[in-house]
């Protein structure tokens, strides 16, 4: 049977005409084993006490019995399958029952209570069912937004079964359905170009999640291609900087595959092995000199993980050799050989395996840009996007603010072409380097970009702007450099940002929301700026701390707030 559909005015009536009828308030165990059941009126209100208050009745349960245990919580449902006879189901019962136990059959089980089969829904059922949460919402319910509302009723994916589709489900009952989004494959490379145009790189996967469209997978799909990579390069576009040094990666591999296999006959490669029942896989063991030989692209990409691996193969074997295609010259942590493309080069030309050794000559005479692995920059390219960020926003970018910005290569990519941090190049290049983001600025450097902000928006910022975005620097860079962002803005000789109060005026707003709410504001409350209300931060600067100023104004301040309160006196 499709669960029945309940208003909050129909169960408040209901609630009413026991009272009247019994002359009492009702109680939980008044609504088990009926319907609708007292869990259901827990749903809609949050907890019984609750819908008696909404009611206008009084409350029977004290704040001592809610906290029901276990037994009593076994009783219940024991009490309730004893009256109507039937296996109860996790919807009968408030949310405090199942999440009590980790399976509602666990729960079943403890109580003896056999345990109700699969419900076979008809068509019928499902339809009812489908029509009562449109009505709950108001609207045509999304998949995701479904089962989430009818978590303990048949999902989605039901639908689906029955009816072919989710939209096959709500044309039955002459619902909206939402406009279904087809891609070409020529409007599907026009969206990848308009984005390379608008955020001036090459897409990444990463950009086109569920939340825009065309979605990865629709990209994936228009285009028929199985990867990324071959999407890019079907809508033209040359691979990112990570599809190429996969590829390379990828390309290296399968030749030390060929090279090994060529000098040791009987090595296998990707072969599974078992240390203390945990599995590895090498690139390539050799069975009769018990050697293992993993490709690597350069030794700066042997990082941790590799580190915990090659921990791995040392309980099997000490003869570990790491084949890489690059020498970064950097410091070689693990206790294993390295092996470097001139070395093999030498190793097939001795063996006369001459064909394998042009290859491998191939690889080495990869120019400058390739061999730094990223595919796209030299060092003095990268020096060069440090400079041009001067340019654009008038100050050298912290790393955070590098990463952040687009067009501009990523922090990862210094370290891969330089063998070191972004920090530590600027430190070469002689920019200051410090602790904090905010020392970084003098009122001249944050008055320019302020200004440059006014130049190209038409208006002076908004203190949320000042969020290490549109090329401005954080609040604390400017409360530091400043003292306030109502002193920076006079600085750039721009109206302030923000209206000074007094003391009274201030008092005045907490007591005008307590004559509007009927109850003390909280903190959180304050800040939000939709809200419209002075922030927090103000009260503190005013009157010591935000409950400083709610005691003036004779109110009482919130449990959170003191439990806050006397965490830091006994810190002090």
């Amino acid at each position: 049977m499709a669960k029945k559909y309940y208003t909050p005015e129909g169960l408040i009536n209901l609630l009413i005409d026991f009272n009247k009828k019994n002359g009492r308030s009702p109680t939980t165990d008044d609504f088990t084993g009926v319907r609708p059941s007292y869990a259901t009126f827990i749903n809609h209100f949050g907890s019984w006490n609750k819908a008696l208050k909404t009611a206008g009745l009084k409350t029977t349960i004290q704040g001592s019995e809610q906290k029901i245990s276990n037994e009593e919580i076994i009783k219940k449902v024991k009490e309730y399958y004893i009256k109507t006879n039937k296996s109860p189901q996790a919807r009968d019962f408030p949310s405090t029952f199942h999440n009590r136990f980790s399976k509602w059959n666990t729960l079943l089980k403890k109580a003896g209570i056999p345990i109700a089969k699969r419900v076979d829904y008809s068509d019928k059922e499902l339809l009812e069912i489908l029509l009562s949460v449109t009505k709950k919402i108001g609207h045509t319910p999304k998949r995701r937004e479904f089962n989430k509302i009818n978590r303990l009723g048949p999902k989605s994916g039901t639908y689906a079964i029955h009816f072919g589709s989710w939209n096959n489900a709500l044309k039955r009952i002459d619902l909206k359905i939402r406009k279904e989004v087809v891609y070409s494959k020529e409007q599907t490379i026009i969206a990848l170009k308009e984005f390379y145009k608008k955020n001036n790189k090459i897409p990444q996967a990463s950009d086109f999640s569920r939340n825009t469209t065309p979605t990865y997978h629709t990209i994936l799909n228009s285009l028929n291609a199985k990867t990324w990579s071959e999407a890019l390069i079907i809508a033209g576009f040359e691979k990112g900087e990570r599809c190429y040094i996969n590829d390379l990666q990828s390309r290296w591999e399968n030749f030390v595959k060929e090279v090994v296999k060529k000098i040791y006959p009987d090595a296998i490669a990707k072969y599974k092995l078992k240390i203390n029942a945990k599995k590895i896989i090498p690139d390539n063991y050799i069975p009769s000199a018990n050697k293992i030989i993993d490709a690597k692209l350069s030794d700066y990409y042997i990082n941790n993980r590799s580190n915990k691996q090659i921990e791995k193969y040392s309980k099997l074997t000490t003869d570990i050799e790491l084949w890489c295609l690059i020498d970064r010259k950097v410091p070689k942590k693990l206790s294993a050989k390295y092996v470097f493309a001139e070395e093999i080069y030498n190793l097939l030309n001795n063996k006369k395996e001459h064909e394998l050794a042009e290859r491998c000559k191939s690889f080495i005479d990869m120019d400058d840009k390739i061999r730094t692995e990223s595919g796209m920059y030299t060092k003095q390219e990268l020096i060069n996007a440090i400079l041009r960020y001067k340019n654009e926003f008038g100050k050298i970018p912290t790393a955070r603010e590098m990463e952040k910005a687009k067009s501009y290569p990523s922090l990862n990519t210094y370290k891969r072409v330089l063998g070191y941090s972004f920090k530590q190049l600027k430190k070469e290049l002689g920019y200051k380097i410090s602790k904090y983001a905010h020392d970084l600025y003098t009122k001249d450097e944050i008055k320019s970009m302020v200004l440059k902000f006014v130049s190209e928006h038409g208006r002076r910022p908004k203190v949320e702007e000042f969020r290490n975005k549109h090329g401005l620097p954080s609040t604390k860079a400017i409360e530091h450099t400043f003292g306030s962002l109502n002193q920076c803005l006079e600085y750039c000789e721009l109206k302030p940002e923000l209206i000074f109060r007094t003391d009274d005026e201030l008092i005045k707003v907490i007591k005008d929301f307590y004559a509007q709410y009927h109850r003390s504001p909280t903190c959180t409350e304050f800040n939000n700026p939709k809200n419209k209300y002075p922030n927090a931060a103000v009260y503190s600067a005013h009157f010591g701390s935000w409950n400083s100023a709610i005691i003036l104004a004779g109110l009482k301040v919130n449990r959170a707030g003191i439990r806050k309160s006397i965490r830091i006196q006994k810190a002090k």
